[in-house]
């Protein structure tokens, strides 16, 4: 299975230059103006990582990270966070969530590409490792 890069930001300028950035990568991206928008159609099986803005309209990006982590699916997929304003309580509050990483507007763009690349690394092997664990739990119920 391939995976696509979720990313969620209000400003629809930054979700088409990310969206061409990992294109240009052949990277599969979909792209959501709200946190609202996702939700609506969570789960998504080809949800690889999230890229996230923090301040947006209506939910915001930690707000979505919870949101999803308090639903019953299962394994949220690896979160990175991004800002154009730097505050320093917001990303350790991130990433004491469990945000994978956390990036300042502007941003490099291999940076971010090849960190988007090391987080659905990470999903594939926790995705692997919770199908393992499964299996195992499976055999001892028989």
């Amino acid at each position: 299975m391939s995976f696509t890069v979720h990313i969620v930001d209000d400003e629809e300028s930054l979700r088409d230059s990310l969206g061409f950035l990992f294109a240009s990568r052949s990277i599969a991206t979909r792209t959501w103006a709200s946190g609202e928008d996702l939700l609506a159609e969570w789960p998504l099986a080809d949800c690889g990582c999230l890229i996230l803005d923090v301040r947006m309209e209506g939910m915001s990006g930690p707000q979505l990270l919870d949101a999803l982590q308090a639903r019953p699916e299962g394994l949220v997929p690896p979160v990175i966070f991004l800002t154009g304003h730097a505050d320093v309580p917001v990303a350790v509050q991130a990433l004491k969530a469990g945000a994978y990483d956390f990036l300042e507007k502007p941003f490099n763009d291999n940076q971010i590409v090849d960190l988007a690349l090391a987080a659905i690394q990470t999903h594939i092997a926790a995705e692997a490792e919770a199908a393992s664990r499964r299996g195992l739990a499976a055999r001892r119920a028989t």
